[in-house]
């Protein structure tokens, strides 16, 4: 991988930006508020794309690279980029909703956990301790603190709970595209470029630690959806961040 500096969004772009942020928020609780028991994860799919349509805002998943709907929804042992299709939502399912927006050409990303009914507690509690690491994880950062120190975070928090990270995927840049520098995996890895990179005003990130018990994926038949190789659960809460002056600010 080659070191591309990451971008520093001016003050035109960032207000842009918190306004892509804010629709992400908006139809993501939309989205939450649809999955109920007995229905489908592509009604909960069309409950986004219609809300996002009315706000005159893209989903930037539907055809990236070809992917058919527009967000990801993912069940239990699917840990991420789950097709919404005809699954009913039953009592005890945890669904996660990833749903990157498009609004007036800036990107943002987000994702959720809906717990539904009653939940089993092992579930229950890595759901939670998946938020934490997200909402601890964005505590650490502000100017200077390098992308390193942010990797190297996230696995210690998931770790100090008994759980894994998974290594194949990783939290990114995101502004005039979905996906550009920093990549931020949820390990330390050596060979990642940008682990001396020191976030700067202005920076915009996504951070989306994955924790799971089992952290070998298999890829499911449709070519899109990762689950758990022993179909133990597994998950992620994901937020965009803006780098400021003193701190940061969560835009989604």
């Amino acid at each position: 991988m080659k070191f591309k500096h990451p971008k520093i969004y001016s003050n035109s772009q960032v207000k842009r930006l918190k306004e892509s942020g804010k629709i992400t928020k908006e139809v993501l609780s939309e989205m939450k508020n649809a999955c109920v028991i007995g229905k489908t994860l592509l009604e909960v799919d069309e409950v986004g794309r219609k809300f996002l349509e009315s706000t005159k805002s893209k989903s930037a998943s539907y055809q990236y690279r070809g992917f058919p709907r527009h967000s990801c929804i993912s069940v239990d042992e699917t840990v991420l980029h789950g097709i919404p299709d005809q699954t009913i939502i039953k009592d005890g399912m945890v669904i996660n909703i990833d749903c990157p927006v498009k609004h007036k050409g800036m990107y943002t990303d987000a994702a959720i956990n809906v717990e539904i009914g009653e939940v089993n507690e092992n579930k229950k509690k890595l759901n939670k301790i998946a938020y934490n690491c997200l909402l601890e994880t964005i505590d650490i950062i502000k100017p200077g603190v390098t992308i390193g120190e942010i990797c190297k975070f996230q696995e210690s928090y998931a770790s100090k709970f008994g759980y894994k990270v998974v290594k194949t995927f990783r939290g990114h840049g995101v502004g005039i595209n979905l996906h550009e520098p920093p990549y931020i995996p949820y390990f330390y890895d050596e060979n990642n470029v940008y682990n001396d990179y020191k976030l700067k005003c202005g920076n915009v990130f996504t951070i989306e630690p994955l924790l799971v018990t089992n952290d070998k994926l298999i890829v499911e038949e449709n070519k899109w959806g990762h689950q758990t190789e022993d179909d133990s659960f597994g998950t992620y809460w994901e937020h965009t961040i803006l780098v400021t002056q003193n701190k940061n600010e969560i835009l989604t």
